[in-house]
């Protein structure tokens, strides 16, 4: 029978095994041509994969170095305009040392100390007049002054002394912060962040740059295509060696088969016969495809590599704007040394103010003590001379009822004194004392 009759339903258990040699040969042929296909596959697709993760790591650091300049940025002007310009410079150095201490603190400090020196001007001139001086001297004469403690009188006199050293170190920490704010504008914010901005523009930007263009879009979609093709040509080979198989199996079960009957074994069996014709025809577009592949992905390779050198110099340039950011943050340890000995010296003004503040309300309260002291004075002079008076308006009138109490006991003896026996009240019938005693003494101030 010629092989490529068709066998009709009467003569298909006869047929069946003419076709044996000729389906082997097609199995035989569909089965080599795929291995080798598949293996030359399965090491392009090695190769693709390769250099996938390589883009993909590319991609990634190139992400990396983007999200480390933002970070950047935001260091920069964290640092810059937040903790040097608003905080350092507005807060600190303008408001708070030149302002708060320089000008309102001096002041505040000036104005307790002249409070208290005028207190105490004043209590110098304020003469004790309860003292009695008996040279007349006025050498001997003592003032308010004399009676008070001045050892901290001139607390806030000791501190002002210190400003022009204080203002030493705000003159030389100003200029430390001019010249860190103009070191990191010029070297930092306008040149290294610049050059940085411009190389990201420049070589990482696919509106600017052909070669991140090629690996984000033109590559992998070619990259892409070449695999699909890939794909459908090992697809067409893999199902040509499964019709091959399917038929294979028929004549081995000679026809007994229940997935193929012998209709659908001639039809099968003619589309293997064509097919079988055009396989050499896929496999060499096959490998003209991993051809391409192998052509295409030194290329691709190549781009990577180059734009991971131009990322790994980048990431370079980055490290080192970091660590002169991580220096000046360093550096910013000297605003905060000036910054603790200056408060130190604030707390400890406002300290001696409240203690100036506070003897300078007790001196005043001292003269006004003095002054009550002298009123005080003057009613106790008052009530001396008012009991001084009562004493002697007293002693007027008991000397008088002493001398009518004697003439009555003189008149009483003459009557009755020769006839009452002494005995009868002893040592007080004849008794011509007076019946008072006065013992009184009058201070006099």
């Amino acid at each position: 029978m010629h092989p490529d009759a068709v066998v009709s339903p009467s003569e298909s258990a006869l047929s069946i095994e003419t076709f044996g040699e000729e389906i082997t040969k097609y199995l035989n042929n569909a089965t080599k041509i795929l291995v080798e296909a598949q293996t030359l596959g399965s090491s392009t697709d090695t190769k693709i994969t390769e250099i996938k993760k390589d883009a993909s790591v590319l991609q990634q650091n190139i992400s990396k170095v983007k999200f480390l300049y933002n970070c950047i940025e935001k260091q920069l002007h964290l640092l810059l305009e937040v903790i040097l310009k608003k905080y350092i410079g507005e807060k600190i150095i303008d408001k708070e040392w030149s302002k708060n201490i320089m000008v309102d603190l001096v002041n505040l400090m000036k104005y307790w100390q002249d409070e208290i020196d005028q207190q105490i001007e004043k209590l110098g001139r304020i003469k004790n007049v309860l003292i009695v001086n008996p040279t007349n001297s006025s050498e001997n004469d003592r003032f308010l002054c004399d009676y008070i403690s001045v050892n901290d009188v001139n607390l806030l006199q000791a501190k002002l002394s210190e400003i022009p050293v204080i203002q030493k170190h705000i003159s030389n920490i100003r200029k430390q912060y001019d010249g860190m704010v103009r070191k990191i504008n010029d070297k930092i914010a306008n040149k290294s962040l610049k050059e940085l901005d411009k190389i990201l523009q420049n070589k990482f930007d696919q509106t600017n740059d052909n070669d991140i263009l090629l690996l984000n879009e033109t590559y992998p979609e070619q990259l892409i295509q070449l695999e699909m093709d890939l794909i459908n040509f090992l697809d067409s080979l893999t199902a040509h060696f499964d019709k091959c198989q399917l038929l294979n199996a028929y004549i081995e079960n000679k026809g007994s088969d229940n997935s193929l009957d012998y209709i659908g074994f001639n039809n099968l069996l003619e589309i293997v016969r064509n097919d079988d014709k055009e396989l050499n025809s896929i496999f060499s577009s096959l490998c003209d495809i991993i051809d391409d592949v192998d052509k295409f992905l030194p290329q691709y390779k190549q781009v990577i590599e180059r734009k991971r050198v131009e990322q790994q110099e980048l990431h370079n340039k980055m490290n080192k704007v970091i660590a002169s950011l991580s220096k000046n943050y360093e550096y910013l340890s000297i605003f905060r040394d000036i910054m603790n000995l200056i408060n130190l010296y604030k707390e400890s003004c406002f300290k001696e103010i409240k203690t100036v503040s506070e003897l300078r309300n007790f001196y005043s309260n001292f003269e006004n003590s003095y002054e009550s002291l002298l009123h005080e004075v003057e009613r106790r002079k008052t009530y001396s001379k008012e009991m001084e008076q009562i004493i002697n308006d007293c002693q007027n009138r008991l000397e008088k009822l002493n001398t009518q109490d004697q003439i009555e006991r003189h008149d009483f003896l003459e009557k009755h004194g020769n006839y009452l026996p002494e005995d009868i009240w002893p040592n007080e019938i004849e008794d011509l004392t007076p019946l008072y005693t006065i013992d009184y003494s009058i201070k006099h101030l």
